[in-house]
């Protein structure tokens, strides 16, 4: 006989991240395969449960900081294999790319966007953002996110040094469709394990921006 579930302190994020944890990680790579664009949305909303949850003082993220899914030191490269929850993306074939972060000589994390176009998405795309791994709060809706990553100009990346890896091409201004102000906001689901929305900055005196996509992201295991 199944027990009665108490309502208020039923959270499906905790379900999710116990159940997500007892998976192998070298197996979670195939929620990419099996998540539908809505499924991903859904995610999304079902990850911020967590928050509702932590304010109560009933569950956060036991045992676990975000900064473990990370590089610890410079030279280091964390993978994150993604897919876009957007229906028109295959057809610029991006709909699956890779996140790699990095951090520079003064432990800033930075990272480098991957689409998946081979050569000539790198040298088309060489897209490269600003991370925070602080609790980050969307300006349009207040929904609240673990990691911010900024989309930035070349003249306000600040990232100078030799690159990580051999044969990215140096930073240059995000472009279509990247453009325009974008910041992504990223919830942990599980470890390695990450739910994101991207948003556009807010045209003047117009709105507070403009939801660009949902994604999804899963950490690569280490060869």
């Amino acid at each position: 006989m199944l027990d009665a579930v108490d309502a208020p302190s039923f959270n499906l994020a905790a379900v999710l991240w116990e159940t997500l944890s007892e998976v192998p990680l070298s197996e979670r790579a195939r929620l990419l395969d099996v998540l539908a664009a809505r499924d991903i949305v859904k995610l999304w909303r079902i990850a911020g449960e967590r928050y509702e949850a932590a304010g109560r003082g009933k569950w956060g993220v036991p045992g676990h900081a975000v900064a473990d899914d990370f590089p610890e030191e410079p030279g280091e490269v964390s993978t994150f294999d993604g897919k876009a929850a957007l229906a028109w993306f295959p057809w610029f074939g991006v709909d699956r790319f890779k996140k790699c972060f990095f951090l520079d000589s003064s432990y800033n994390l930075f990272g480098h966007l991957v689409v998946n176009r081979g050569p000539l998405g790198e040298l088309l795309y060489p897209t490269y953002f600003q991370a925070s791994c602080d609790l980050a709060t969307i300006p349009a809706t207040g929904e609240v996110a673990d990691i911010r990553l900024d989309y930035l100009p070349v003249n306000k990346l600040n990232l100078k040094e030799e690159l990580p890896i051999a044969g990215w091409r140096p930073p240059g201004d995000p472009r279509f469709p990247f453009g325009g102000g974008l910041v992504d906001y990223m919830r942990v689901v599980a470890p390695g394990v990450y739910v994101g929305v991207g948003w556009k900055a807010p045209k003047k005196k117009r709105d507070l921006g403009r939801r660009f996509l949902y994604f999804v992201l899963v950490k690569r295991v280490a060869d």
